[in-house]
């Protein structure tokens, strides 16, 4: 009870890169002779475009032009190495009766045709081995080298122009910071090798650290959005709607159109809702409010269908168990367990916790359900009895941000406060710390990635950052810090139905939208060898 409140006291926060060097583009031998001609000295200019039989008749005998006879000139002492030409009779058409190959430009290369592909490619690859110039642009110059550079078409030109553009853009922006241990290999470029395989390496190997943009997409303004670490004001439904809880009102917004209505508003009362979160098919809005009540409202006609009472203070947190199984967890130190389908519905009451229960998850399989607390303790949970099945106690401050892992089975990850800033990772099954990070700076929010092995964390004090994480070697992807992020603590995470796409709100009284996992993979069956579950 002693530090009860501490993760909202206000802490005075504290806070290289570069671009990489363009490089030249590669000129075939033959254009480099060219270029070497044009800008040559006069005598390099004159001895170079002459043939073999004029270069002999100059180094003969002086031209003796009249009838009379020759007569030598005197022997003069040379005072300047300044080439003076002789324009007497044939002798200046000889001199100056340069070549084609000198006196006309050099054909430019068409920037379609088949030649300026090879120079791209080689160019290239020059760039990754001597460079060490790998990313996302140069993996997108192999995808389009075979398509693009053809026939001058105005779709061609345009893809031209807008892949200058992106590279433009990349040397002003910064790029995603990574370990340097988790750097890129150089590729060794091998006499045997082919150049469509080592373009396949390059581009493979490129794929495997995108990039991810550390501008959002879209900024709202959340007047009134609370500055607390222990409630949970900010949910994204499976149907594309995002709730938000604002002083008295709560307001749901279509991502899709933009479209914003007020789903709730109690001006009169003086409660507040201290938690949001929608069903898993996004068809109930559950809230909570400071007064202890669960309140569930019907989203298509906008009605509350149910108010159920068990707490005897506020509602930090709620979490769903399928369509009909709902808890949630109290400033009272409980964690309360309905089922919907009975009258009285409460089926299970879970006491340990001795301070503020402020996270609370469910696993993805519906067997356990992990609460951590402002007693610096995380307690895992079943329905088949009220006492803990496991209490992990690693925790030196409160605990908020809970994750399960829809990947590993009954994997979990729980991070700590302004004194702790941790990250633990546990396996459940065995009850054992699989991995431990120290982030240097509190812990708010981590939600696991529906698509990929990768996590997103929030934080507070002192850094404010939005850091994404690869597992299971826990190396970062991207780092937001305050200035790309939020000005002050990122309190509240959730993520967009595809699993792409993630909002983030912070008591800067904003929320910003970003795009920071991968796509869910195709998993496209065989029409011959069909997948178990296509025979059911």
């Amino acid at each position: 009870m002693q530090n009860r409140g501490l993760e909202n006291q206000n802490f005075s926060p504290t806070s290289p890169g570069g671009a990489f060097d363009s490089f030249k583009d590669v000129l075939e031998p033959n254009h480099a002779k060219r270029k070497s001609h044009m800008f040559a000295t006069p005598e390099r200019k004159v001895t170079s475009g002459l043939s073999a039989f004029q270069k002999n008749f100059l180094s003969a005998a002086p031209f003796n032009t009249s009838n009379q006879p020759f007569s030598p000139s005197p022997i003069r002492d040379v005072i300047s190495d300044r080439f003076i030409p002789i324009r007497s009779g044939p002798v200046s058409k000889i001199l100056f009766d340069v070549s084609d190959e000198i006196s006309n430009a050099p054909n430019r290369i068409e920037p379609f045709s088949d030649e300026a592909q090879r120079q791209n490619n080689y160019t290239s690859l020059l760039e990754n081995q001597l460079l060490n110039f790998k990313n996302n642009e140069l993996s997108s110059k192999f995808s389009k080298s075979k398509s693009s550079f053809g026939s001058a078409t105005p779709e061609t030109k345009a893809s031209r122009e807008s892949w200058q553009l992106s590279k433009q853009k990349l040397l002003k922006f910064k790029t995603p910071l990574r370990d340097e241990k988790y750097s890129i290999p150089s590729f060794a470029l091998s006499p045997f090798m082919e150049l469509e395989e080592e373009e396949e390496m390059v581009a493979q190997d490129s794929k495997t650290h995108r990039k991810i943009s550390k501008a959002p997409y879209k900024i709202l303004d959340a007047p009134g959005l609370a500055d607390d670490f222990y409630v949970d004001l900010l949910h994204w439904s499976q149907k594309n709607f995002l709730a938000v809880s604002l002083l008295h009102s709560v307001w749901s917004l279509n991502v899709e159109t933009d479209e914003v209505n007020k789903l709730f508003e109690d001006a009169d009362s003086e409660h507040e809702t201290t938690s949001v979160q929608w069903d898993e098919k996004g068809n109930i809005l559950a809230l909570g409010d400071d007064d202890g009540l669960l309140h569930l409202w019907d989203f298509a006609s906008a009605k509350k269908i149910r108010t159920i009472k068990g707490h005897l203070d506020r509602i930090n947190c709620i979490s769903w168990n399928g369509p009909n199984i709902i808890s949630t967890a109290s400033r009272d130190g409980a964690v309360l367990t309905n089922d919907l389908r009975l009258s009285n519905s409460c089926v299970m009451k879970h006491i340990a916790h001795r301070d503020e229960v402020c996270g609370l998850k469910w696993s993805p399989s519906g067997h356990y359900l992990a609460s951590g607390g402002n007693d610096n303790k995380v307690y895992i949970w079943s329905l088949q009895k009220s006492e803990p099945e496991a209490r992990f106690d690693q925790h030196a401050s409160a605990v908020k941000a809970i994750a399960w892992s829809p990947h590993q089975q009954e994997l979990l990850l729980t991070g700590g406060g302004y004194t702790d800033r941790k990250i633990n990772i546990w396996n459940v099954l065995s009850y054992n710390l699989v991995n431990s990070i120290e982030t240097d700076s509190q812990v708010c929010n981590i939600l696991f990635s529906k698509n990929s092995n990768e996590f997103v964390t929030t934080h507070g004090h002192p850094k404010n950052q939005v850091v994404v994480w690869k597992y299971p070697d826990l190396s970062k992807i991207c780092v937001l810090d305050s200035t790309q992020s939020h000005s002050q603590r990122i309190l509240y995470l959730s993520d967009s139905p595809n699993g792409e796409d993630i909002v983030t709100g912070s008591s800067d009284e904003t929320l910003k939208f970003w795009n920071v996992f991968a796509k869910k993979p195709n998993k496209s069956g065989s029409n011959l060898f069909p997948a178990s579950w296509d025979l059911r």
